[in-house]
């Protein structure tokens, strides 16, 4: 079975982007099985008490 890719951004105060030009962006960089499907913009990445990324958060509060 394949795992589904997903990106959570944090974008740079004042940058824009849209999902379709993230994509775009991988696509040209990334292999195919890389390339996100899901992205999601958030305002901060939620960080664990030694200020590494809590992927543990993310992934439940995205799971489907």
């Amino acid at each position: 079975s394949r795992i589904a890719v997903m990106a959570c951004i944090v974008l740079k105060k004042d940058a824009v982007m849209t999902p379709e030009e993230i994509v775009s962006l991988c696509k040209s960089r990334l292999a195919d099985f890389k390339v996100p499907g899901r992205i999601a913009f958030l305002d901060a990445l939620p960080k664990t008490a030694t200020e590494r990324v809590a992927k543990h958060i993310l992934r439940k509060a995205f799971s489907t």
